[in-house]
């Protein structure tokens, strides 16, 4: 947004990257006393680590997330054939092999 550019699919992977560091740390990723720090903050990637009771499968998952360049962002495709992804949704019991298959290829999701 503070960049103009449009947005994507690659939001979506952002803002989740932003929803998965809250869940683990019940602080927004990016803060700041102002609007100007936190544009600062937010343009850099400066987050706080999440406390290493976490997984570092997780601290790396939400870095991939949060990356600023929305490019070397992953697509949904991209995370759900992550074999952590797999492996932790193999051990819930939950099938993912369809929403691989629903998924079209499209330049946004490559």
């Amino acid at each position: 947004m503070w960049r103009d550019k449009p947005y994507d699919s690659k939001s979506d992977i952002w803002s989740l990257g932003c929803v998965l560091y809250e869940i683990a740390t019940l602080k927004p990723p990016f803060r700041a006393n102002d609007m100007n720090g936190l544009y600062k903050r937010v343009l850099k990637g400066i987050y706080p680590p999440i406390d290493q009771s976490y997984s570092r499968d997780l601290a790396q998952v939400i870095s991939k997330m949060l990356n600023v360049e929305a490019s070397q962002r992953p697509s949904c495709r991209e995370i759900l054939e992550w074999k952590l992804v797999q492996k932790k949704c193999r051990e819930y019991g939950i099938d993912i092999s369809h929403d691989l298959a629903d998924i079209k290829v499209t330049k946004d999701n490559r």
